[in-house]
């Protein structure tokens, strides 16, 4: 699981966070874990979830038909990481991967390193 400050500053955004509901648990501070939901708590109350590959995954079967199968969105994916590996902003991880994947998909937006931007 990525836990780097970096997973942390790209999955803190509207696009993901509205995907999870969660309570911050009584009087805790900094990684905490909700059934099997990793969370994040910032400076003061905000707390930022941090998405597993699989929940990653799972959020593409919203984007369109062609995501039936397994095979034809490992095939995305795989353009998808060809296409970035030579960007100076390439993930280090494979759930910055994912994320990066994800928001290029949903949300047409790619990551500068600082921030998602439409692209």
């Amino acid at each position: 699981m990525d836990k780097s400050e970096t997973y942390i500053k790209m999955s803190d955004c509207p696009e993901i966070q509205e995907q999870r509901n969660y309570s911050m648990p009584n009087s805790w501070a900094g990684l905490f874990r909700d059934n099997d939901d990793v969370f994040i708590q910032l400076k003061g109350l905000r707390i930022v979830w941090l998405p597993r590959q699989d929940q990653l995954q799972e959020m593409l079967k919203e984007v369109n038909q062609y995501y039936d199968t397994w095979v034809v969105k490992l095939k995305r994916f795989y353009d998808f990481a060809f296409a970035i590996k030579a960007d100076s902003n390439t993930p280090d991880t494979m759930e910055q991967l994912w994320l990066a994947f994800v928001m290029n998909e949903r949300y047409s937006k790619v990551w500068n390193g600082e921030e998602w931007i439409t692209s």
